[in-house]
C-alpha cells in the first residue's frame, strides 16, 4: 500500500507566491491611481468647455452673484447720491413755441414793419436786388394779414424809380413800375425821375406814352409825389455841343416826361427838385423843369441845389 506523504512548499516557492501578490497589489494601484487621474483631467477639461459655451450670460451671472455676495459678506461705507437737477432745456424746446406777434397791437407791428422794410435809398432795379430787397419781401409770405400789412407799408413809404438808371437795365423795355401788380401799385405815394443818363440818345422805353408804363401809371393814382433829381444838363455847358443832338433837345425831352406825369397823375400834390452841385440852379433845363412846376422867377433864385425846393 502507497503512503501518501504532504510535502511542504519549500521556502523559495513561499517567496515566489509572495512576489506574485505583491505585483498584482500593486498593478491594481496603479489602476486606481490612472483612473483618479484620468477622472480629474476629465472634469478639468470640463470646466474651460463649460466656460467657453455659449451661455455666458449663466457665467457673468455667477460670477456676479458671486461678487454680489463677497461685497455683502465685507460691509462697506455708501456714499448718499446727490438730488437730480433738471436737464437744461434745449433749442428745439425753446423754438417749439412760436412769438405771437398778430397779438400785438397794430401800432407795435407797424413799427416794426417800418423798421424792417423802410429802405433808406430810391428801389430801383439793380442786380443787387436779390442780395437786399428780396429777402425783405419774405415777410408777405407768412400769412394773409402780414402780407396785406406789410405790402402796403413797403410800396407806400419808399421811393421807386421811374426811369432804371443801372447799365444793365437801362436799354430795357420793362421799367420797374410795369413790373409791379396793379393791386400793389395803388400802394405807391412816391417816384423818382432821375434825368441826364442817355442825355445824348435817350431809350425808346423813356417815355410816359408807352403803353405798358402808361397802364402802370393809370393804377398808381395814390402818389402823391414825384421827386425830379438832375445829373447833368447838356445844354448848360459848350463841352457838351459835339455830343448833343441839339441845344434843346435834351430840356424839350425831359420836359415832355414832367408834362405826361402831371397828366396822369391825378393825386399828384408835391414836385421836387434836386440836382448835383455841378449843375448850377441858372442851367436851362433846371429852370425849365422849375418852370413846368409852377414855381415863379422868385423860388428859382431861392433855389438851393443840393436840397428840395
Amino acid at each position: 500500500m502507497a503512503r501518501r506523504t504532504k510535502s511542504k512548499p519549500s521556502r523559495s516557492s513561499q517567496s515566489s507566491a509572495a512576489a506574485i501578490t505583491a505585483l498584482s497589489s500593486l498593478s491594481q494601484l496603479t489602476i486606481g491611481t490612472s483612473a483618479i487621474a484620468n477622472a480629474n483631467t476629465e472634469q478639468t477639461t470640463a470646466i474651460p468647455t463649460r466656460l467657453s459655451s455659449p451661455t455666458t450670460v449663466i457665467t457673468n451671472t455667477t460670477t456676479t452673484a458671486l461678487a454680489t455676495s463677497t461685497s455683502q459678506s465685507t460691509p462697506t461705507a455708501t456714499a448718499t447720491p446727490a438730488p437730480a437737477t433738471p436737464a437744461p432745456a434745449t433749442t428745439s424746446a425753446l423754438t417749439t413755441k412760436p412769438f405771437p406777434f398778430l397779438s400785438l397791437p397794430y401800432d407795435l407791428r407797424h413799427q416794426i414793419y417800418t423798421t424792417l422794410l423802410i429802405l433808406p435809398s430810391t428801389i430801383d432795379l439793380d442786380p443787387l436786388n436779390p442780395h437786399f430787397i428780396y429777402p425783405l419781401t419774405r415777410l408777405f409770405l407768412v400769412s394773409r394779414l402780414i402780407h396785406s400789412e406789410s405790402t402796403s407799408l413797403f410800396y407806400s413809404l419808399n421811393t421807386f424809380r421811374l426811369f432804371p438808371t443801372h447799365g444793365r437795365f437801362f436799354h430795357t423795355k420793362r421799367p420797374l413800375l410795369t413790373r409791379v401788380p396793379p393791386t400793389l401799385l395803388t400802394h405807391l405815394t412816391r417816384i423818382e425821375l432821375r434825368l441826364g443818363p442817355g442825355w445824348h440818345k435817350p431809350p425808346p422805353a423813356w417815355s410816359i406814352q408807352s403803353p405798358a408804363l402808361h397802364s402802370a401809371l393809370q393804377y398808381a393814382q395814390n402818389i402823391k409825389k414825384v421827386r425830379v433829381f438832375v445829373q447833368c444838363d447838356p445844354a448848360s455847358d459848350e463841352t457838351f455841343a459835339g455830343f448833343r443832338v441839339g441845344p434843346e433837345f435834351y430840356t424839350e425831352f425831359c420836359l415832355g416826361i414832367l408834362r405826361g406825369l402831371v397828366e396822369i397823375l391825378m393825386g399828384l400834390e408835391e414836385v421836387e427838385f434836386d440836382a448835383w452841385v455841378s449843375v448850377p440852379k441858372s442851367s436851362p433845363l433846371l429852370a425849365a423843369l422849375v418852370r413846368e412846376g409852377g414855381w415863379d422867377e422868385e423860388a428859382i433864385a431861392r433855389a438851393e441845389i443840393g436840397m428840395g425846393i
